[in-house]
């Protein structure tokens, strides 16, 4: 059996995440790879109320450039803080995760027509009985 080479891996930070301008910080849970090379994920703190947030990092223009980021919900007291785990991304581009306040599901949708943000909601409110 021939010895298996395995190539050198690189590591490069992509986006260093700040609690200045509502910026969500503390990712957590992982990310979601997007349809075109965008990834999307969530935050323990920050955001406009400081229970986190859902970002997307859009990729650079060019090679060697900076990603973005953009916060595109932040969660309030109602809602929660995000429980963690990698979002899920539907086949029509929506996101879906999962909160604390007692627990609920959520669906973010992209925006549509000439609307400019994502609409969250609410698609499942966990109750003592279903989270025992």
């Amino acid at each position: 059996m021939l010895p298996l080479a395995l190539s050198a891996q690189t590591f490069a930070t992509l986006y260093s995440f700040s609690p200045q301008d509502y910026g969500a910080y503390d990712a957590y849970g992982g990310v979601t790879l997007g349809p075109q090379g965008e990834l999307y994920g969530a935050t323990l703190d920050g955001g406009r109320w400081g229970y986190g947030g859902v970002y997307e990092l859009l990729p650079p223009a060019s090679p060697g450039g900076g990603w973005t980021a953009v916060v595109l919900h932040s969660f309030d007291a109602a809602a929660g803080e995000f429980l963690g785990g990698p979002l899920a991304i539907g086949p029509n581009g929506s996101l879906y995760g999962v909160t604390s306040a007692i627990g609920s599901a959520f669906q973010l949708d992209p925006p549509a027509g000439t609307s400019s943000g994502w609409q969250y909601k609410v698609i499942y409110q966990f109750t003592q009985a279903t989270s025992a």
